[in-house]
């Protein structure tokens, strides 16, 4: 009796083990597809990747779903334009987010991105090139959605976006950034930041519409005005503390303490996103 008890379990476990070998071969060939619509339909550039890889056992009982190859084209008047391409993003999510339907927003738990190429502009007539989310209901254009982030800079940081929305809302445990690079260009004033070598872990429970994110930062910095280095290629390792208030788009400066080079680096302070201005 229990050696027919063990081969009925055995039996079980077996064809469990083939169903998460194979189910994601079936579910691959829906996400795409569904992945590319939720993030085309939120931004006003093109959002595309070349190869897309689901895991169910390394993440048991998450789903890990890793994009390779992620780009995302602006539109005018930055038609062309690379704004971000990424090597590989690896996203956390329940298994129940899998079998979602098209227009439901996905919930995402764990974010890890690798070689990432990040680049903001703001030309000579003060047009930002990275605001590329659009509001609700709005079709494609410049200019959409300023009041709340893009889907963008919502993946990079972490934040939760709508419950209402298509795109996706997150409940992130921890993110990291590694390899990545970010420069920002102001032609209207002549200076250009560059960021290279990032290395950037976060964790705090970001489904909050109000809470604290632990970060660190390691990277290379330089800074250019007026066509003068300002700064070459300087080491920056920074630790801080981030309240972050989704509501009023508020970014609180709390407890931070870093270097650049031996110079010790400290700010106070808080950043507002405006939805005009």
């Amino acid at each position: 009796m229990k050696k027919k008890t063990f081969k009925i379990l055995g039996g079980i476990l077996v064809v469990l083990m083939l169903l998460l070998i194979l189910i994601p071969f079936y579910l691959e060939s829906r996400i795409e597809p569904i992945l590319k619509r939720k993030v085309n339909a939120s931004i006003t550039g093109t959002f595309d990747f070349d190869e897309a890889e689901l895991k169910l056992l390394r993440n048991f009982p998450n789903a890990g779903l890793t994009l390779e190859g992620l780009t995302v084209i602006t539109e005018e008047p930055f038609k062309g334009d690379t704004l971000i391409k990424v090597s590989r993003l690896h996203l956390v999510m329940g298994m129940g987010e899998l079998l979602k339907g098209a227009d439901e927003p996905i919930r995402i738990r764990r974010l890890e991105l690798e070689g990432a190429d990040l680049r903001l502009i703001s030309d000579e007539n003060e047009r930002l090139n990275y605001l590329i989310g659009k509001e609700t209901g709005q079709e494609a254009g410049y200019g959409a959605a300023s009041s709340s982030m893009s889907e963008l800079e919502a993946s990079a940081i972490g934040a939760t976006t709508s419950p209402d929305s298509e795109g996706f809302t997150f409940s992130l445990e921890s993110y990291t950034i590694d390899d990545s690079r970010i420069s920002y260009q102001d032609l209207a004033s002549d200076y250009r930041l560059v960021l290279e070598d990032i290395k950037h872990t976060g964790s705090g429970d970001l489904s909050l519409k109000q809470s604290e994110l632990q970060t660190h930062t390691e990277a290379r910095l330089s800074f250019e005005m007026d066509s003068v280095a300002v700064l070459n290629d300087h080491e920056l390792e920074w630790d801080a503390l981030l309240g972050i208030d989704l509501e009023t788009d508020t970014y609180t400066l709390k407890e931070n303490k870093g270097r650049i080079n031996r110079m010790p680096l400290e700010m106070d302070g808080w950043i507002r996103l405006l939805e005009e201005g």
